[in-house]
């Protein structure tokens, strides 16, 4: 059996239809492996942290609000800048990967 690919997903930009609107502005995250990811939680700075039950195969659009801290703080772009990024899936099996920008 061929040995298990390591994540490779990547925020590829960041989408804004109004940069005033924290509420319009999305990651595009990009799965650059031949398969889909399921069961992944994202975490942003360490700290911002969202589920995601599928990341497809090519570009998926993510609100960039939707990451939040314990705390109950969302991520707004206004006020934050995104220095690392960091996503774990358990399938098809369990994998982890950090990037940093």
């Amino acid at each position: 059996s061929s040995s298990k690919e390591k994540i490779a997903v990547n925020i590829k930009d960041v989408f804004a239809k109004n940069k005033n609107d924290p509420y319009s502005v999305n990651l595009i995250i990009e799965n650059k492996n031949s398969f889909d990811w399921g069961d992944c939680e994202l975490k942003l700075n360490n700290e911002f942290k969202r589920k995601m039950q599928l990341i497809s195969t090519g570009d998926n659009s993510v609100p960039l609000i939707s990451f939040a801290r314990k705390d109950g703080t969302f991520f707004d772009i206004r006020k934050y800048t995104y220095n690392s990024f960091e996503v774990k899936c358990q399938q098809p099996y369990f994998d982890m990967q950090k990037y940093s920008y």
